[in-house]
């Protein structure tokens, strides 16, 4: 999981996803497979993409749906 430091850059960190993933489930609710294509993750970028989704989910921005097949973003109101 790289967090941004003096040594890894914003950019650089998983943190760049965080308004990217919430911005797409903020629209409809999506698979895990669905956020992939959208956001064009490269398989070596993968690992970071799932901690994101980790952090997202610990923090409780992000829940599966009902049904249990897609990630929907939390509503807070």
């Amino acid at each position: 999981m790289r967090f941004p430091s003096k040594f890894t850059p914003y950019a650089n960190s998983i943190f760049i996803y965080f308004p990217k993933i919430l911005s797409l489930l903020n629209e409809r609710d999506r698979t895990p497979a669905e956020l992939i294509d959208e956001l064009q993750i490269e398989a070596q970028e993968l690992g970071d993409f799932i901690s994101a989704l980790d952090c997202l989910y610990a923090l409780r921005q992000i829940d599966f749906n009902e049904k249990g097949m897609a990630l929907r973003y939390v509503d807070k109101t």
